[in-house]
């Protein structure tokens, strides 16, 4: 904001948002700028995204003149690209608008109106409809899966199947009003009851519904799944496995599964029954190899009500 060859310059200036009062306006704070021959800049960190901001600089030579400018900017959130592996946008098609150009099958589901005008995918409440990906998509080692949903309800959310039984993985359920996550088949057959369910606000409204996971293998092998609720993270559950099974072709989880089922209910042998719940969901996006910040889900979800 200010240019020239100025000489003795000392530059003041204040920053603010739309967010904030703006009759601090007129305060001088010095910018903690590297005063220099030439032109000069001040990095700015910590803004909130989707904000116009206004700087207001001001330069004071020897002579004791003052010279000030303003201007303004809004602060855009750019797209989390890194690692996206399926983005699913539900305009009115089933198309993957990541580069991995992955298929989508919906089975008697239909499209209505998204949070954002835009079109969203309501899977009824019935056994056989359902959105499959005939690909494992979240068996990883280290994932993410995120996406909106209205007005979640009680009963089966989504699943993979592991490709040696055809029995469920890496379930999402809501029970008793609070989302739970498992993801090995003898737990969700055996130890489903045992297993913790997150704790959460209410799931009335559209939200934005972001886990992380992560397996790590030390003397005994660990999932651990955190959370976020419109890009705030939120709780975090931990769920034990056997790391020899893992390296089995017949037991294993990870990097074993043969297709993501989101809708639908569950009611296989040696599986919790759980109904089918009618799901409006938008902007299923999956991370594949690695797992997302907590940043980059608030950037996500900045992203997302921006851009849509």
């Amino acid at each position: 904001v200010a240019t020239g060859t100025p000489s003795g310059v000392t530059a003041y200036g204040h920053v603010w948002s739309t967010r904030q009062n703006p009759t601090v306006n007129d305060n001088k704070t010095n910018l903690g700028s590297t005063i220099q021959t030439g032109d000069f800049t001040s990095t700015l960190t910590g803004l909130d995204y989707n904000t116009t901001y206004h700087v207001r600089a001001y330069a004071t030579n020897d002579g004791g003149t003052t010279y000030g400018k303003e201007i303004s900017f809004t602060t855009q959130p750019d797209m989390v690209e890194n690692g996206l592996y399926a983005y699913f946008k539900f305009d009115d098609n089933y198309t993957d608008s990541s580069e991995t150009g992955l298929s989508a099958t919906g089975v008697g589901a239909s499209f209505q109106t998204s949070f954002d005008g835009t079109s969203a995918l309501c899977i009824p409440a019935s056994s056989s409809a359902k959105l499959m990906i005939p690909e494992g998509l979240i068996d990883q080692r280290k994932m993410a899966i995120s996406f909106w949903v209205k007005d979640l309800q009680e009963g089966h959310v989504f699943h993979t199947v592991r490709s040696y039984d055809n029995r469920p993985a890496f379930m999402l359920a809501v029970v008793d009003g609070f989302l739970k996550f498992v993801v090995r088949r003898y737990d969700i057959g055996y130890q489903w009851g045992n297993c913790p369910s997150f704790i959460h606000g209410s799931l009335n409204g559209w939200h934005m519904i972001t886990l992380v996971s992560d397996f790590n293998i030390t003397k005994y092998a660990t999932i651990t799944t955190r959370l976020y609720v419109d890009g705030v993270y939120t709780d975090i559950v931990t769920e034990y496995d056997n790391p020899f099974d893992e390296n089995d072709a017949d037991a294993k989880h990870y990097d074993g599964c043969t297709k993501f089922i989101f809708g639908g209910d569950v009611s296989e042998s040696y599986s919790p029954k759980l109904g089918a719940s009618k799901l409006v969901i938008d902007n299923l996006r999956v991370y594949k190899f690695r797992m997302i910040s907590d940043n980059e889900v608030k950037q996500v979800y900045e992203y997302e009500k921006a851009t849509n």
